[in-house]
């Protein structure tokens, strides 16, 4: 009795109503035949010794039913015959319950991991027949995701409603494995090239490692080879593979038959809709002529070499659209290209938007980025767009993982305009412009009326297959301007936009909402570049442009002042010109690092590196409060780079501390100081250099850049080895002590590759002239050139073999200290030679020379058809 008023004292007051006046005497199940009581009642909250409650004992109902062990569970209230005491009673109507789960014959995978796959459990779990067909999905599933492709799995027992066990028997099969492939009829393109268009994959050594042999890997790989042949111009190849299993094994070879069918030759080149060039300007650039066997990767070049014609005038929106045009006669057809030409359209406004709630990053740092591509003003071309998305999405600034998105949005100008001009660009039988809302697409704004967008609709990357260049876009209204309009109404009309494009927030110009617009609307689609890898072979180490005219921008854009004469390039005398927006979305990278490692190599011996650098430093942004350091805020997000390294070593020691500045001032020079302490032991004397840089650089174009230095350096040379009989030659002891060595260098560089890592064509070349004044009055000229060709490559234009040509010149004067003169040797300069190891000898040490030639020749090659590992030969001299 005591324990039933602790009890009571303890229970918690439900909200519903009281279902006894007294303590429960005990609660009980009727109707389970297998489930045992204890299981039930543990389920329950109502106990013995309490009052029962109405809202505890709905709960209790609802958990028991949420079990799927009962069809149905109801609640009485009895008085004990004994005692007089209430009873709580759970009648209960059970579901079938599973008795016991079975597997016959599985070897490969344990019955614990059977179960777990299925889900039943032996008297608890709910007895269905569905469910138990579906376990036997399941488990089929399981072996063929693990190579069983032939497993069978049949119920032997839970078929049945009557039944109550559940059995599966289980007949495994062998593990289907690719051990290797088979070609037949492929005379064009070798086996080792074909297996790299494969899904299908290979075992490995045939070890059970790989290779599991999928049925729908087949179909993709029939569709795969017979693309690569219709692109090597096979338009007619049949594709067919086939499983050929061996006996007694898991082991499959797969065997392709391919029926290549004739090469096709393009017997004539034709151009549709094309009225902004004829058809001789337009057949000039291209590679593919008639007679010419074709090859889907020289047409796509044609179609970016006539796309890029097109975008050179200011028309990034021209589609150029190809199909071949079957003849009677096999083997030969004609190819057709379709124009849609574009008007003539220029940079709008640039809108930049840096993605977080609250970023760190300057939004000058990335329009600085965009404006050495692209500037309000210019003829709007789809390149400099393209290398402006690069170039932010390669910066160190923004994340490469959450690429750059550049939105581009036509726009028809009349919003920048003034009323009258805005009204002049109608026709005198315009309609109404019809009203369009827009929706957001993305981070751009679609009107409701344009076609769908396709990545590269109008500015599509030179390997977009022709299908997703999509259909034509509908061209403006070609309506001239009306008569009256002169160009002195142009230039009252435009006279304040361009200020405000260049500084939209200095300038108090704004759109003129007065302006009537009539006539038909524009239904271009909004253009959005970014999404895919970052090439940076696109824009490699020379993103810098002034315009397209190697002009200087701000342009002046009064008559004469343009190198068109005319800003809008003579189309005022039929239609009115275009414009586009840019909207940047952009996300913040990770700029701080901190790094700290360990090397060796042949040049250096051992060294280790201890590294803080900032990537997006802001020298002009000092903490003001610890939470400006805490949000990282102090000294960041001005696009600077900051770098404090220590690296000392056993022969080589440096200590280097440097600031640069890419954009300095918002201009297109770059600005950078540093200072290093170095230490190295030569092999005759020990040098220490303290001192500093300060230089100065500009990227004039997308070739070419420019450069000036002046360096300061204390140089203490000690240690030298001078021994009688052996004495250091006069050029060694002179430099013996403290010197002061104080240059200024400019340079000029110039890189037109393919790619800055692995090039394959075009050339890289430097000069540079250096004065040294102080202590040593000496002129340094050196010059470098490395020049590129690929003198191989498969018809899909991989598998090349390059041939590289490169070139060192120096000469220095004869007051040149022996620690600034040119020594070779080593894996940098002269292959096959220590450290310095190729110089001028006096008394039998090495002083280096005043003149230096060093050349190198190499052709490097794949040896895998999938370009993955490549060997080179060299000769150095």
């Amino acid at each position: 009795l005591d324990r039933q008023k602790q009890a009571q004292r303890k229970t918690p007051r439900f909200l519903g109503l009281q279902m006894t006046d007294e303590p429960l005497e005990a609660v009980r199940v009727e109707g389970n035949t297998t489930i045992p009581e204890h299981a039930i009642l543990s389920l329950v909250g109502t106990q013995a010794g309490r009052p029962a409650y109405q809202d505890q004992v709905a709960e209790d109902v609802r958990t028991l039913m949420n079990r799927r062990w009962f069809s149905d569970v109801k609640p009485l209230v009895r008085t004990s015959a004994d005692t007089q005491q209430p009873v709580l009673v759970f009648r209960v109507v059970e579901k079938p319950v599973v008795g016991k789960v079975e597997f016959r014959g599985n070897k490969k995978f344990k019955t614990k991991k059977l179960l777990a796959e299925t889900g039943l459990t032996p008297g608890r779990s709910p007895f269905d027949v569905n469910a138990n067909k579906a376990c036997v999905r399941r488990i089929e599933r399981m072996y063929r995701d693990k190579g069983y492709r032939d497993v069978a799995v049949t119920l032997r027992s839970g078929s049945n409603p009557e039944d109550r066990d559940v059995v599966f028997e289980i007949i495994e099969g062998d593990k289907l494995q690719v051990d290797g492939f088979q070609f037949v009829g492929n005379r064009f393109v070798s086996a080792g090239v074909l297996k790299t268009k494969l899904q299908t994959s290979k075992s490995f050594l045939r070890l059970p490692i790989g290779g599991q042999y999928d049925p729908e890997s087949l179909e993709g790989d029939e569709v795969a080879l017979a693309t690569y042949y219709r692109n090597l111009g096979f338009f007619d190849v049949e594709v067919k593979a086939e499983p050929l299993k061996a006996r007694n094994s898991g082991s499959i070879k797969v065997r392709y038959t391919i029926t290549e069918g004739p090469r096709y030759r393009v017997r004539s080149v034709k151009f549709l809709g094309n009225e902004v060039f004829g058809d001789g300007e337009l057949r000039g650039p291209l590679v593919v002529r008639p007679g010419r066997y074709f090859l889907a990767r020289e047409v796509q070049k044609d179609v970016q070499a006539i796309m890029d014609k097109y975008d050179a005038t200011g028309r990034p929106y021209t589609k150029v659209d190809f199909k071949p045009d079957f003849t009677t006669t096999p083997g030969e057809f004609d190819l057709v290209y379709t124009i849609d030409e574009d008007i003539v359209r220029y940079i709008g406004k640039i809108n930049i938007h840096i993605r977080g709630d609250d970023p760190h990053t300057r939004e000058t740092v990335a329009r600085n980025i965009v404006t050495r591509h692209v500037k309000p003003g210019e003829l709007a071309r789809a390149e400099n767009i393209r290398r402006a998305t690069t170039a932010l999405r390669g910066s160190r600034f923004f994340d490469r993982a959450d690429p750059a998105v550049v939105n581009v949005r036509p726009n028809d100008g009349r919003d920048y305009m003034a009323p009258s001009l805005a009204r002049a660009q109608d026709g005198p039988d315009a309609a109404p412009r019809e009203e369009k809302t827009s929706f957001k697409f993305g981070h751009s704004v679609l009107p409701t009326a344009a076609p769908p967008v396709n990545f590269g609709a109008g500015f599509a990357p030179p390997n977009a297959a022709p299908a997703l260049r999509g259909g034509g876009v509908p061209r403006m209204q070609d309506v001239p301007l009306n008569r009256g309009t002169g160009r002195d109404d142009l230039d009252r009309s435009t006279r304040g936009w361009f200020d405000a494009l260049r500084d939209p927030e200095q300038s108090d110009f704004a759109a003129n909402p007065a302006a009537t617009v009539r006539g038909q609307s524009t239904t271009y689609p909004v253009q959005t570049f970014g999404g895919g890898p970052y090439d940076p072979g696109l824009t490699g180490v020379r993103p810098q442009s002034i315009d397209a005219f190697g002009q200087p921008v701000p342009q002046s854009f009064i008559p004469g002042g343009s190198p068109q004469g005319d800003p809008y390039g003579g189309t005022l005398s039929g239609q009115p010109p275009g414009f586009v927006d840019l909207d940047i979305d952009l996300t913040e990278a990770r700029t701080g690092r901190f790094m700290f490692g360990a090397g060796v190599n042949s040049d250096a011996g051992v060294v280790g590196q201890i590294t803080l650098e900032e990537n997006n430093f802001d020298l002009f942004r000092p903490p003001r409060s610890w939470a400006d350091v805490r949000n990282g805020r102090a000294f960041r997000g001005g696009g600077q780079s900051f770098r404090l390294e220590a690296a000392p070593g056993a022969q080589v020691s440096r200590y280097l501390v440097s600031w640069q500045d890419p954009f300095f001032l918002n201009t297109d020079y770059s600005f950078g100081v540093s200072g290093f302490y170095y230490t190295r032991f030569f092999e005759d004397w020990t040098e220490e250099r303290l001192g500093g840089r300060v230089s100065l650089g500009r990227l004039i174009n997308q070739n070419w850049s420019f450069g000036t230095a002046i360096r300061l350096e204390r140089v203490l040379v000690r240690d030298i080895l001078d021994v009688p009989g052996n004495e250091a030659p006069q050029i060694i002891a002179d430099a013996e002590g403290t010197n002061f060595l104080s240059t200024g260098r400019v340079a000029l560089t110039y890189d037109d590759r393919d790619s800055s890592f692995i090039p394959t064509t075009g050339t890289f070349a430097e000069v540079s002239y250096e004065q040294a004044f102080g202590d040593f009055v000496y002129p340094r000229f050196d010059a470098a050139l490395s020049r590129y060709w690929t003198t191989y490559q498969r018809p899909d234009g991989l598998g090349k073999h390059t041939l590289r040509l490169s070139g060192k010149f120096g000469y220095t004067g004869d007051d040149t200290p022996v620690f600034e003169r040119y020594f070779a040797g080593g894996f940098q300069t002269f292959r096959g030679f220590d450290f310095r190891g190729v110089s001028p000898v006096e008394a039998g040490r090495r002083v280096g020379g005043q003149f230096m030639t060093l050349g190198t020749l190499e052709y490097m090659l794949p040896v895998t058809a999938n370009d993955n590992f490549k060997v080179v030969g060299f000769t150095d001299f």
